[in-house]
């Protein structure tokens, strides 16, 4: 387990999925980049049972207040040259804004720059995700680009934003 300040990331469970169901399809649920809100909770179902696609090498944490109740949801995959990225973040709606999905970050940057060794952790935000990029930001992030028209939802293109902590930044 990830003990943060706000936050502790742990294992999802089988009786955490209704929950996360639940939070996947709340308005403005996503709070990281290319996820689907039209996750079925079978869905959910089979990503705990086969763990992270075949050819991932990252996990699917579960976020918790310090009260055990659950926050939300973090993956990360990577490894291959300990360049890591962080897939997606999900915020239940009544603790967006107060500093839980900034704490799970940090607190995810912290476990896989002093334990996993990473050297680079990246994320990829559509460019409309406002809230989303000042987490990154907040959890010293730094834009390297846009990608223009590059991510497609209902019915438009939308950039995507590019962003990246190094290690050598984490441990100055």
């Amino acid at each position: 387990m990830l003990i943060g300040n706000l936050v502790k990331i742990r294992a999802v469970y089988k009786s955490d999925l209704e929950v996360l169901h639940k939070t996947y399809r709340e308005p403005e649920a996503i709070v990281y980049l290319n996820s689907r809100a039209d996750v079925s909770l079978g869905m959910l179902e089979k990503k705990l049972e086969t763990g992270m696609e075949a050819h991932k090498k990252g996990e699917w944490l579960v976020i918790e207040d310090m009260s055990g109740n659950v926050v939300g949801s973090i993956s990360y995959d990577g490894g291959w040259k300990r360049d890591f990225s962080i897939e997606e973040i999900y915020v239940c709606e009544q603790y967006k804004g107060k500093g839980f999905a900034t704490d799970a970050v940090k607190r995810l940057c912290k476990f896989l720059f002093e334990e996993k060794q990473a050297s680079r952790i990246s994320a990829v935000i559509t460019e409309d995700n406002t809230p989303c990029i000042k987490v990154f930001e907040k959890s010293s992030f730094s834009h390297e680009g846009n990608r223009r028209k590059s991510f497609y939802r209902n019915g438009i293109y939308i950039d995507e934003v590019f962003m990246s902590y190094l290690a050598n930044e984490y441990f100055r």
